[in-house]
C-alpha cells in the first residue's frame, strides 16, 4: 500500500548520521515550525540527494508519511550558499544560527516570519565580508531569542524597569533576571559586569535590520562579546550549550580574534 505523500519548503538546520548512507535531517519549515525526516542514500557520493542536504540549504521536498518517521522521497535545490563550503569563519557562523534554530523550534508549533528571518540571515552572511560576519551571527541569535520570547533587556533595567547609566563604563548583567540591571537592583540580585559599549552594540543589533548591520561594517571585538553573551544566555534560558558557538569562540574553528 502506498504511503501517502506531501510536498513541504524547510531550511536544514541539523543532520544526524543513520546507519552507513542515511541522515535523519531537521528542518526549519516554511511556517516555523521543526520538520525532521530520514533522508536515505543521503550520503551516497552522486545520489539524488547528495549536495542539497546540507546545513542551511533550503529545499522542497517530497516526502511520504511513516510511522515514526517521514521519508525524504525527492528534493530540489532551492538555495544554497557556496561560501559556507569555502570559508571557515561563514561554516562556523552558520553552524551557529542552525543550531539555536533546531533548539528552539518543535513540531507542530509555528513561529510566524521566522522561516523568511532565517533564509534572510544566511543570504546576508553569504554577502557579508570579513568581521562583519561576527556582527550577522550575534544579531540573528539575539533576534532567534526574542522570536521565542526569551530576549535579554537590554534597554532598561530587567529588575525594577528603570534606566540604566549610559556613561557608565560598565553595566551590571544578570542571565537569572532576564539582562541589563541597573545599579541599584545589581545590589539584590547575582550580576556580572560587562562594558557598557558592548550591551549597547546588543541592543543596536537585536533591533536593526541586516541591510543596517552589513552598512555599519566591522563592530570589532565588540561582536565577539555579544556572542560570548548569548552563550551564558543560550545555557540559562534555552537549557543547552550551542557547541558550534563553543567551537567558534574557544579558538577550535582556527579563527584568530
Amino acid at each position: 500500500m502506498a504511503h501517502p505523500t506531501y510536498r513541504a519548503r524547510g531550511i536544514v538546520v541539523r543532520k544526524t548520521k543513520l546507519g552507513e548512507m542515511d541522515l535523519i535531517v531537521t528542518f526549519l519549515a516554511s511556517d516555523g515550525s521543526q520538520m525532521r525526516a530520514v533522508a536515505k542514500g543521503a550520503r551516497k557520493p552522486g545520489g539524488a540527494l547528495a549536495g542539497k542536504i546540507e546545513i542551511a540549504n533550503t529545499v522542497d521536498v517530497l516526502c511520504s508519511v511513516g510511522r515514526n518517521l517521514d521519508t525524504v522521497k525527492e528534493a530540489r535545490l532551492s538555495a544554497s550558499y557556496p561560501s559556507f563550503r569555502s570559508d571557515v569563519e561563514k561554516a562556523a557562523c552558520a553552524a551557529c544560527i542552525a543550531e539555536l534554530c533546531e533548539r528552539v523550534t518543535q513540531v507542530d508549533l509555528p513561529h510566524a516570519r521566522l522561516f523568511d528571518m532565517i533564509e534572510a540571515a544566511f543570504r546576508t552572511l553569504d554577502r557579508a565580508q570579513g568581521a562583519v560576519v561576527f556582527s550577522c551571527t550575534a544579531a540573528v541569535l539575539l533576534k532567534l531569542f526574542a522570536f521565542t520570547g526569551v530576549a535579554p533587556q537590554l534597554s532598561h533595567c530587567a529588575v525594577c524597569g528603570g534606566p540604566l547609566n549610559a556613561d557608565a563604563s560598565r553595566t551590571p548583567f544578570s542571565v537569572e533576571e532576564g539582562g541589563s540591571v541597573c545599579v541599584s537592583c545589581a545590589d539584590t540580585v547575582s550580576a556580572w559586569p560587562v562594558d557598557t559599549a558592548t550591551v549597547q552594540v546588543a541592543s543596536a543589533l537585536l533591533r536593526a535590520t541586516f541591510d543596517a548591520i552589513v552598512a555599519a561594517g566591522d563592530q570589532g571585538m565588540r561582536a565577539r562579546a555579544v556572542l560570548e553573551l548569548c552563550r551564558d544566555w543560550s545555557r540559562f534560558h534555552v537549557g543547552s550549550r550551542i557547541r558550534s558557538l563553543d567551537f567558534l569562540l574557544d579558538g577550535n574553528a582556527g579563527i584568530a580574534w
